[in-house]
């Protein structure tokens, strides 16, 4: 009887190390339509001549229709998460705080962000692609202190593992965007 109890626990062990990874996958996909409508809606603030459908107070209903699934399957994502680790601590050692070192590097990430943006795309530089690099060096600020917290060791380590979990998530959430788009553009082809 003894023997079967390790087992079991090895197996929900692996089985909580599959749901964390699950619901991390799960959490960028649901917010990167959340996170489009607010850079959206941003941008119609800052700029003065862009008017825009989606932030008029008559469109609301639609837009919450859309908004508000992603909402709950990301609060849901967050409430399984602290559960699983609540469960299965991941031992981690670091602390959830960045270096001033890590500082400079997301000053260096935007400036190369920006650099990037302005070679490929020089014509939609100032607007767009501000707010883009801003939330883009938020993500690499949360994915930096990520990496801090989880124990890498050095600090190019730490920056090279922040970049790949920025890339890593703004992958998800595009594929997120793409799924919800296509689910949308399914039922309007049924609904005809």
């Amino acid at each position: 009887m003894a023997m079967i109890i390790p087992c079991t626990q090895e197996r929900s062990a692996e089985q909580a190390e599959f749901s964390k990874c699950f619901w991390w996958a799960v959490l960028p996909g649901a917010l990167g339509m959340v996170d489009v409508f607010l850079l959206h809606c941003v941008q119609v603030l800052v700029t003065p001549n862009l008017r825009s459908d989606l932030v008029k107070v008559e469109n609301w209903g639609s837009d919450l229709i859309v908004l508000g699934p992603n909402i709950l399957v990301a609060a849901c994502a967050i409430w399984r998460l602290r559960a699983l680790y609540e469960e299965f601590p991941a031992g981690w050692t670091g602390r959830w705080q960045i270096s001033l070192g890590d500082c400079v590097a997301i000053a260096i990430f935007v400036g190369i962000s920006m650099l990037v943006w302005r070679t490929v795309h020089a014509e939609t530089f100032p607007n767009p692609a501000a707010l883009f690099i801003v939330n883009l060096s938020f993500l690499f600020t949360a994915a930096l202190v990520f990496a801090h917290r989880i124990g890498a060791p050095q600090v190019v380590w730490r920056w090279l593992g922040a970049a790949l979990i920025t890339v890593g998530a703004l992958i998800l959430m595009w594929a997120g965007i793409f799924i919800e788009l296509l689910v949308m553009l399914m039922l309007r082809i049924v609904e005809l």
